[in-house]
């Protein structure tokens, strides 16, 4: 973990404490979003930021009577563009989209909204998931951030937050010298690094500080080629364990939703607010994939179990412990099959 990242544990800690609140916080990544994106092409789209503010402003009150609603409460995350989100045209990053509707918001938008967090925009992405660079988008390529970051240290940027002075003007002067230093000598053309793909924004709004959480898609690599270029954690998670209601289509055997975040622990407390535990009413309407491996909760009691804990280093040793009357019943059965919800005998 960088030192300039955040993860959700420290700010619980400092929410609580109040040293800062989640007004701060989140109009200092909504403008470092907005300053930047003409040079880096993070966003799709942001939401207006005093839309926002009124849901800052109640987490902030949740915090002051010690009632948040959850680990993500008052946490800026942004969505991958193949996401429908209310609000917004689900475009999947694509001109044969871009008269869409506005969108509605699909089962984790939700989930993530009933848990606290506060969805600022929607994460550039290579067109309908196809590409693994972060350069096939109707809106143009995403940079990758993290070579610019080096000067921004964990302490000076808590100070930032609570200054409201966000690292624009530092980022694009850094980004103007590398421009300048690094050109190619034979097209005389800037050298910039990918962010990988197809979740480049994902990856690059958590690189850069912009998102603390961003949600994103994995087929084949999605999320854990531009987490890896962006040096952050990406989770593909098991297949159905987050709904594909709202996600555009790519290959509906292997699109799997995900998740990439600052730390391990991070990814796996958004995990356990976002993993199927459906309700009649979100199973209804949405199509065959919504009921796919409705035993992922079942089998996973915490998804935070054996991550270290970024605050005390500890590890979690007592989860994922299968309940007596499934391990007997395994045993009598065999083992499990492809889907585990399913036996054959061995």
């Amino acid at each position: 973990m960088s030192r300039n990242r955040l993860t959700l544990p420290i700010i619980q800690q400092l929410f609580t404490s109040q040293t800062i609140t989640p007004n701060q916080l989140l109009t200092f990544c909504h403008q470092l979003a907005s300053q930047t994106n003409d040079t880096f092409n993070i966003f799709s789209q942001l939401t207006p930021l005093d839309q926002l503010l009124q849901h800052a402003q109640e987490s902030t009150q949740r915090y002051a009577q010690n009632t948040p609603k959850s680990m993500i409460d008052g946490v800026p995350i942004s969505i991958k563009a193949n996401i429908a989100v209310k609000g917004f045209p689900l475009t999947a990053n694509s001109n044969i989209l871009q008269d869409n509707s506005l969108g509605y918001d699909c089962v984790l938008c939700k989930k993530l909204k009933q848990a606290g967090a506060i969805i600022v925009g929607t994460t550039n992405m290579d067109e309908f998931g196809m590409g693994s660079l972060g350069t096939h988008s109707n809106n143009g390529f995403t940079v990758n951030p993290l070579p610019f970051l080096q000067d921004i240290s964990y302490g000076d940027y808590i100070q930032r937050i609570q200054q409201g002075n966000v690292p624009c003007m530092d980022m694009n002067m850094n980004m103007n010298m590398h421009m300048h230093m690094n050109m190619d000598e034979q097209d005389q053309h800037p050298i910039l690094l990918s962010p990988g793909g197809s979740s480049s924004g994902s990856a690059a709004s958590v690189s850069m500080g912009s998102s603390i959480i961003s949600i994103g898609t994995d087929t084949g690599g999605s999320i854990r080629l531009p987490a890896a270029w962006c040096g952050v954690v990406g989770l593909k998670p098991t297949y159905g364990a987050i709904s594909r209601d709202g996600v555009v289509s790519y290959a509906s055997s292997l699109d799997t939703v995900g998740i990439l975040g600052p730390s391990a622990a991070c990814v796996g407390y958004t995990l356990d607010i976002l993993r199927n535990v459906k309700s009649p009413s979100e199973m209804a309407g949405h199509g065959e994939d919504d009921n796919d491996n409705d035993w992922y909760h079942d089998q996973v009691k915490d998804s935070t179990a054996c991550f270290i804990d970024p605050v005390s280093s500890g590890v979690h040793t007592h989860k994922y412990e299968k309940e007596e009357e499934e391990e007997e019943e395994e045993k009598e059965l065999g083992s499990y099959c492809a889907r585990p919800n399913e036996r054959c005998n061995s």
